[in-house]
C-alpha cells in the first residue's frame, strides 16, 4: 500500500489517515489499530521507505531495471488534509505531479489507485468513514480533482485497491474509515459501488 512507501505522514500539509493509526506487528504479535498515536509505538507509515524524499532515485532505479509499468496511490489527505477542506493542497499535488513527470521520463507508465486503504482521519470522526454517504460526495470531489489535474500524465486510474476488500470483518472495515459503533457490514461495499456507479 502507498502508506508502507511514502512516509512523511506530517510533510508538506498532509492529514493523518487510517493507516498511521495501524501499528506494526510481527508473527507473534499482530498489527493493531489504535484510536490515537502512542508515541513509544512503531507505526510503519510515518516513515516507510521514505520515498517521498528519495522518489527521483528511486524511479531513476525502476528505469534503469526496465519497469515499464508503476502501480502506485495517490493519498486523499495529501490533497485533502482533512478530507473535507474546501480547496486541495497544492504541495500534495505538487509532489504526485513530479512523480509522474519523473515516470515519464524514464518511460514508465503510471497506474495510480485512487484509495489504498488509507482514508483522512477526520473523515473517520467527523462522517464515520464509508458508513456515511456523505463521504461518497467527499472522495468524489477528490478523486476528480485529482483526475483532471492529473489527466495528461495518467492513462490508468483505480478507485479502490481489492475493494472485496471491504467486507473482511475487523481491520478491513477500520482502513475503510468505518469504527465501532458504525459496522454494519453491508454499508461500506455498498457504498463504494456506488462510488463506481458514479461514473469516477
Amino acid at each position: 500500500m502507498q502508506t508502507s512507501l511514502k512516509g512523511g505522514w506530517q510533510d508538506a500539509g498532509k492529514g493523518p489517515t487510517t493507516q498511521d493509526f495501524l501499528k506494526g506487528g510481527n508473527k507473534s504479535f499482530p498489527r493493531m489499530f489504535t484510536l490515537t498515536i502512542h508515541k513509544d509505538q512503531y507505526y510503519p507509515s510515518h516513515n516507510a521507505v521514505d520515498f517521498i524524499h528519495h522518489y527521483k532515485e528511486d524511479i531513476a532505479l525502476f528505469g534503469e531495471m526496465g519497469f515499464k509499468c508503476y502501480r502506485m496511490s495517490i493519498s486523499w489527505a495529501r490533497i485533502f488534509p482533512n478530507g473535507d477542506d474546501k480547496s486541495p493542497n497544492e504541495y500534495g499535488l505538487l509532489f504526485y505531479e513530479n512523480v509522474f513527470k519523473e515516470c515519464k521520463k524514464y518511460g514508465i507508465e503510471p497506474m495510480v489507485t485512487l484509495c489504498h486503504y488509507d482514508i483522512p482521519w477526520s473523515i473517520v470522526t467527523k462522517y464515520g468513514g464509508f458508513s456515511n454517504r456523505k463521504t461518497i460526495d467527499l472522495f468524489h470531489d477528490y478523486a476528480m480533482t485529482v483526475i483532471r489535474r492529473f489527466h495528461k500524465l495518467v492513462k490508468y486510474w483505480i478507485t479502490f485497491n481489492e475493494i472485496n476488500f471491504g467486507i473482511i470483518p475487523g481491520g478491513a472495515y477500520i482502513s475503510q474509515g468505518i469504527t465501532p459503533p458504525n459496522l454494519e457490514q453491508l454499508t461500506e461495499p455498498v457504498s463504494l459501488s456506488d462510488i463506481h456507479a458514479a461514473g469516477i
